[in-house]
């Protein structure tokens, strides 16, 4: 009997030490034919893909579900190549918003979750694809002298000179700001529209 328990030990080998735990990755939603899993929200919340206001894991996954859409639509127009310039300004944006700084500490964060360096960047290129394609559709033209004038004439305290005289509506740098403005409100307004009209076209399960 003796002899029968110790062939059942020596069989048994040595005791395993504890498994690391491991990420089991799952759908968590469907665009169309596309698929949302749950490696992907981990990935772009660590990495902070959407800025470091986008934080949990339900917004994350709209946003996802938002950038899928985009791509799918911007694809059927046409964009310049950004430049090594602008990528290298997205990413040093990117690095901004993390808690490492240094390279071993942002390697390793990317290593976690998931990214290699080179689909980091074509994720800033597609970010690039996008914007660009969002300002050809929807900046709209310039505004004219008119909607300038009267867009700081409605915005009086807000082009109040330093010292705070009333604004000068023929001063070319209020009115430049005022044209900037404009163009970013039209293009918000645009992107808006367009993300809004996206989302209830699409079929999207979660």
């Amino acid at each position: 009997m003796l002899a029968v328990a110790i062939w059942l030990c020596l069989a048994a080998g040595p005791a395993q030490a504890p498994s690391a735990p491991v990420t089991i990755d799952r759908i968590v939603a469907r665009i169309g034919d596309e698929v949302v899993q749950s490696l992907d929200v981990r990935q772009a919340r660590l990495l902070r893909l959407f800025g470091s206001s986008v934080s949990t894991d339900a917004d994350v996954l709209d946003h996802l579900i938002t950038r899928r859409l985009e791509l799918a639509d911007v694809a059927r127009y046409p964009a310049p190549e950004p430049t090594a310039e602008d990528l290298a300004a997205r990413r040093a944006a990117w690095a901004a918003t993390l808690d490492v700084r240094d390279t071993a500490g942002v390697a390793a964060l990317l290593k976690d979750a998931g990214m290699s360096d080179a689909s980091l960047t074509a994720w800033f290129r597609d970010d690039a694809r996008i914007e660009e394609v969002e300002r050809q559709r929807f900046a709209g033209a310039p505004a004219t002298h008119d909607e300038v004038v009267a867009y700081i004439r409605a915005h009086l305290t807000d082009f109040r000179t330093p010292t705070g005289q009333p604004a000068d509506v023929e001063d070319p740098a209020l009115q430049a700001k005022a044209r900037g403005e404009i163009t970013n409100s039209r293009l918000a307004a645009g992107v808006a529209a367009w993300v809004d009209s996206l989302r209830k076209r699409a079929v999207i399960i979660r």
